[in-house]
């Protein structure tokens, strides 16, 4: 009962951290990147937040002054669950099952008010990547995926892209993000892209990728790989202790009619032994984690970034990385 309470208390608590963090109002608005040089890099390590205050960034406040990281609150909630979020994108991105790519254009790749940077996503690769990268190895850009493009400034090889909260046309990008190890990465689809890094010989050092993805895309995507990941877990060990917690908080039929399914394609139920979609939708804690946090978009849907956060539509997502050189 201690361990129950003690996990409760983690998925409370991270939906109810203040979001502190690092925010800048940014460099003046690039609109048209200058070009002659470029570089091109492969992830080779990629960070994800540990709580809602790690890599956070203001999305839709120039003054930068309530960095946004819902996911952290999501990914606590996972470790607290023995699901080790950074343990799978670490292996993933080792093995070269998860390819993010990065790109940088400009007249000086040191110094330019105006410069451009790309980030996609690559094919998994058939063989894993050497642990010491040589700058020569060859990735493709995997189809289907929304490339990033954005328009920033170089200082002394420090790339920073437009604020986000002042643009009027919102950068959006794909990235794969596994959930946990041994668990096959999901699209993300963000929106309201921002990214920094810095330029160190071949690599790319101190970089953060942040944005933001719409409730809509949280309910569709993230919700049924976060019940997958649970369903999973329970099958496979169903009378562990954590296990047991799980089906505690979960299953439980909350919010599940006649034409919800398991997992299984059997109909979702309460204490049938299995974690469907919308008992983890339906779960109050959840439903607070899972909020949306930041306002991005008026009513008609078109990109409005909102300080005063009135309708909130969206939740912000921060990732840390390094890269090396390479071929894409």
């Amino acid at each position: 009962m201690k361990r129950t309470a003690s996990l409760l208390s983690a998925f409370a608590a991270s939906g109810a951290l203040f979001l502190v963090g690092c925010g800048d109002s940014g460099p003046s608005e690039c609109t048209n990147p200058s070009s002659g040089k470029s570089a091109k890099y492969r992830v080779t390590e990629l960070l994800v937040p540990s709580g809602p205050d790690k890599y956070g960034f203001d999305l839709n406040d120039p003054s930068g002054k309530d960095p946004d990281n819902q996911l952290g609150a999501i990914i606590q909630i996972l470790k607290s669950n023995n699901l080790d979020t950074q343990a799978g994108v670490t292996e993933q991105v080792a093995m070269g099952k998860v390819n993010l790519l990065i790109g940088v254009s400009a007249a000086d790749l040191t110094n330019d008010s105006c410069a451009a940077a790309q980030v996609a996503v690559g094919e998994a690769s058939t063989t894993p990547p050497p642990a010491t990268p040589t700058g020569t190895e060859m990735f493709n850009v995997l189809a289907g995926q929304t490339q990033g493009n954005f328009k920033g400034s170089i200082k002394a090889g420090v790339y920073t892209s437009n604020n986000p909260a002042r643009a009027t046309t919102p950068v959006e990008l794909s990235i794969q993000l596994p959930l946990v190890n041994g668990a096959a990465p999901i699209d993300l689809k963000v929106t309201a892209g921002r990214i920094t890094f810095t330029q160190m010989g071949d690599q790319l050092v101190m970089g953060q990728i942040n944005g933001a993805i719409r409730k809509t895309d949280v309910d569709g995507s993230i919700v049924p790989a976060v019940a997958s990941l649970l369903n999973d877990r329970v099958q496979a060990m169903p009378n562990g202790d954590t296990e047991k917690q799980i089906k505690m908080l979960f299953d439980t039929g909350t919010g599940c009619t006649a034409t919800d399914k398991n997992p299984d394609g059997t109909t979702a139920a309460a204490g049938d032994g299995k974690i469907a979609t919308c008992e983890v939708l339906n779960n109050s804690i959840i439903k607070n984690v899972l909020r949306a946090d930041v306002d991005l978009f008026d009513a008609s849907g078109a990109y409005k970034p909102n300080p005063a956060n009135t309708d909130k539509d969206s939740l912000s997502l921060g990732l840390a990385f390094k890269a090396y050189k390479a071929v894409w």
